[in-house]
């Protein structure tokens, strides 16, 4: 329908399937987990989307980019 629309998930949600599922089925852009490290991987995302990547964020992981 908007095959140019960027779409970031930020979500709670970290398991696997549900993960699979958004990227597969939905086509999502990137997925990143709330948590401790959550905004600074959102902004992360944010960057490596806008230079034409996929980013999904490692779940329980220190953010160190």
């Amino acid at each position: 329908m908007y095959p140019d629309l960027i779409i970031i998930v930020y979500t709670i949600e970290d398991k696997a399937q549900t993960v699979r599922n958004f990227m597969q089925k939905h086509h999502v852009d990137a997925y990143v987990n709330k948590g401790r490290y959550g905004l600074q991987e959102l902004s992360f995302a944010v960057e490596e989307v806008f230079k034409g990547k996929t980013y999904i964020a490692a779940s329980g992981s220190g953010f160190k980019r």
